[in-house]
């Protein structure tokens, strides 16, 4: 903590209200655009920000009978005369991975018998948003490397890849 001069520490500046609301907005705007390109897919949506005692679950989506967790990456790009694009997926931590997992467990425990013999995974969606809307929208599916698992733990099948190396791009149009 800085020092004010008088030997007391003076707290660390906090972000201002007015920074974390916009964030939020942004967030939340990311998992709207996630959520409308998973429903175009073929998903199910079930929940939006479930919480859990371990932690928060972006996407709860239904792919067949099989539950998908869907963590939702969003960041604001603005056009950059270089070739550089950001890829949010490179800040999904060891730790927020081991979260949504406990979280996802957690889920599937509060369910009970109906989810019994349910596979799950996870996925990522990276939203990437501008001025005027989303620019991009990447879906990773089975984004934490592991074969989709059942409700025991025991690794199942391998649940079928999309196009491209299990990556699906979408671009909206700006309205």
């Amino acid at each position: 903590m800085p020092d004010d001069g008088t030997g007391t520490p003076t707290p660390a500046p906090r972000q201002s209200a007015r920074k974390r609301s916009w964030r939020k907005r942004l967030g939340a705007a990311g998992e709207r655009d996630a959520a409308r390109l998973l429903a175009q897919m073929g998903y199910t949506v079930l929940l939006r920000d479930c919480r859990t005692p371990y932690g928060e679950l972006d996407l709860i989506c239904l792919d067949g009978a099989a539950f998908v967790f869907v963590e939702v990456k969003t960041r604001y790009c603005r056009f950059r005369q270089s070739g550089e694009r950001p890829e949010p997926w490179r800040e999904l931590s060891d730790a927020q991975k081991r979260r949504n997992f406990r979280a996802a467990v957690s889920f599937l425990h509060d369910l009970g018998d109906a989810a019994a013999n349910r596979r799950y995974r996870f996925d990522l969606v990276e939203v990437l948003r501008g001025p005027f809307g989303p620019l991009a929208i990447r879906h990773h599916v089975n984004f934490m490397g592991r074969p989709a698992y059942s409700k025991q733990g025991i690794p199942g099948r391998v649940f079928r890849r999309r196009t491209n190396a299990a990556t699906q791009s979408m671009s909206f149009p700006v309205e």
